[in-house]
Parts: structure tokens; C-alpha cells; sequence
């Protein structure tokens, strides 16, 4: 048989095909670690979400419990200037004859009108209206 000339040991040369293979190597580690940037971004993005909307219900128990407290506070203070006005116009109201303040009936809301048309009134009769108002 002929001698080979066959060596084991690996060449110390960097052929086209090594920098393929390492170059393909690189891109697959690249893109594996952009797929777990990205979970890792939108996991994170969910827990913030979370922690923002619990911040915000906690925000709005604060809120409340401190407007409840604010309206304990006041009332009361409301109610005493209220009995002081009421204890100080009282005789004035009844020498002009009205009701006193805790006599009078309730303020009720107007009710809205109804519009027949979309057409606003002549100004002519506008102010024929006026004229016949103050007359009255």
C-alpha cells in the first residue's frame, strides 16, 4: 500500500466555509437570545401593567377615604353656619314676610322643554313677547 499523505491534525487556515459556519452559528445564537429579550420584554410589560392598575386602585381607596374623612370634617361646621345664618335672618325674613329657610320646599330641577320645530322665532315676535310680558 502507498504511504498517505494525510495529516490528523486540523488545519490552522480559516476557509471560506469556517467563517460561513461561524457566521451561521452566530445568527442562530443572536436570534434565540432576541426571541428571549422580547418574551422577557413583554412579560415585564404585563407585570407593570399589573403594579400601574393596583397603584391606581390603591390611589383611588386613598382618595376616597380621604374625601369621605374631608365630608365628616365639614358637615358639621356646615350645619353649625347654617344654623347661625338661619338664627340670624330668621326675624329679618319674617318681617318681610317670606319663609324661613328650613320652611321652604326643596329646589326641584326644571324640567327641560320640549322643542316642536328647530326654527327660531322672528325677532319681531321675540320682542312683541317681551312688550306683552312686562305689561302683564
Amino acid at each position: 500500500m502507498a504511504a498517505s499523505k494525510k495529516s490528523n491534525r486540523p488545519s490552522s487556515e480559516l476557509t471560506p466555509r469556517y467563517a460561513w459556519l461561524a457566521a451561521l452559528g452566530a445568527f442562530a445564537v443572536a436570534r434565540r437570545e432576541a426571541f428571549i429579550a422580547a418574551d422577557i420584554v413583554v412579560e415585564e410589560t404585563v407585570r407593570l401593567r399589573r403594579q400601574l392598575g393596583a397603584f391606581g386602585e390603591d390611589a383611588s381607596a386613598i382618595a376616597r377615604g380621604g374625601a369621605i374623612t374631608l365630608r365628616e370634617k365639614i358637615e358639621p361646621v356646615l350645619a353649625q353656619l347654617s344654623a347661625g345664618v338661619e338664627a340670624r335672618l330668621g326675624p329679618v325674613l319674617d318681617r318681610l314676610g317670606l319663609p324661613r329657610l328650613a320652611e321652604r320646599a326643596p329646589h326641584k330641577p326644571r324640567k327641560a322643554t320640549k322643542k316642536t320645530s328647530g326654527r327660531r322665532a322672528a325677532p319681531r315676535k321675540v320682542a312683541e313677547r317681551a312688550r306683552a310680558r312686562t305689561q302683564r
